[in-house]
């Protein structure tokens, strides 16, 4: 039986360029082994991003033993992660039928299944992998993304706070749990979470639009807003040349109805990324949401010159102007 690679670290904690070097001296020093041959291949991708160089190795390894076990998973694990989940099936189904209580097979399959959208074979599948294996952190947050993919909040929920029990500075899984206990109007949680998300990953970005601008207006909360709001105006001050925090700061004032201040947040910006088309154009609709249609179109030109794609976007925004409806023009 093949050896189950399964593991329970925190992937953000992996050295992706580090771990290639071991897997071409692995290979080098046995280049007919088809698990050391596989995962080069894996490690090919995670570290440079090598599509083609990655496939050939793992396919290398699996002409060199059909049947092996680890091969097939990391072959499954590439086409998932390139979008090929109906190519990866057929791969991660023979490793189960040749290993039928490999815990990492069953999980990846899991994976391949919510690629297909096949949400019900997905969760028995991740639940079969933690029968044989209960405490891998990775399988429980991949579940709880799934639930909560499906509107299962509570479940998880469940399903996350098992996996940060086990992998406490995983952010992810920070990310997901805070997102459901959004849904389930459990704000103060939700927000430690999305402070805990940022903790331990500061990619402020992918962490603050986790939950819907609409969905942040409609919250009855107000110091969940305001927390939101505290942890955007921060990530700008850390990072005050992306462009898309200074944005979606912008957007949190429009979402709490706080239009001057976005019109200052947003100028502030300005002044730091003065060629910036879409800070341009968000002090368009502004305008437009004060019913200054002076100031818009002049903000318009200039918006304009730097990228011409926005015209009909825009025209159209001004055309609202009278009734100030200019919620269909912010993506």
């Amino acid at each position: 039986m093949s050896r189950n690679f399964a593991h329970n670290k925190n992937p953000l904690l992996i050295d992706h360029q580090v771990a290639l070097k071991h897997a071409q001296k692995a290979v080098e020093l046995s280049p007919e082994n088809p698990e050391y041959l596989a995962f080069l291949g894996r490690r090919l991708w995670d570290a440079r991003r090598d599509q083609k160089l990655a496939q050939a190795q793992v396919d290398s390894a699996i002409e060199l033993d059909p049947d092996c076990v680890v091969a097939l998973i990391q072959r499954t694990i590439l086409f998932n992660y390139w979008g090929r989940h109906k190519e990866a099936l057929p791969s991660i189904e023979r490793a189960i039928k040749l290993d039928p209580q490999n815990a990492e097979a069953l999980r990846v399959r899991g994976t391949t299944y919510r690629g297909l959208d096949r949400v019900d074979d997905a969760l028995a599948s991740y639940n079969a992998s933690l029968r044989f294996r209960p405490n891998v952190s990775i399988t429980y947050s991949q579940k709880a993304e799934l639930l909560k993919k499906h509107g299962d909040y509570a479940e998880a929920v469940e399903a996350a706070s098992r996996a940060l029990e086990l992998a406490p500075k995983y952010s992810r899984t920070y990310k997901t749990r805070a997102k459901s206990l959004f849904n389930l109007g459990r704000f103060d949680e939700a927000m430690d979470d999305l402070r805990a998300a940022l903790k331990y990953n500061p990619d402020a970005t992918s962490t603050l639009t986790l939950i819907p601008l609409a969905d942040v207006a409609a919250c009855p909360d107000e110091e969940f807003k305001k927390g939101l709001l505290e942890l955007a105006s921060s990530a700008v001050e850390t990072e005050k040349n992306k462009l898309d925090l200074a944005q979606y700061k912008v957007r949190v004032f429009v979402a709490l109805g706080e239009t001057d201040h976005a019109l200052k947040e947003a100028e502030r910006a300005l002044e730091r990324n003065p060629d910036s088309a879409v800070l341009w154009s968000e002090i368009v609709l502004l305008h437009v949401e004060q019913a200054d249609l002076t100031n818009a179109c002049e903000n318009l030109s200039r918006s304009l010159e730097l990228d011409p794609s926005w015209l009909t976007h825009y025209q159209l925004a001004l055309c609202q102007a009278t009734a100030g409806d200019t919620s269909g023009y912010r993506a």
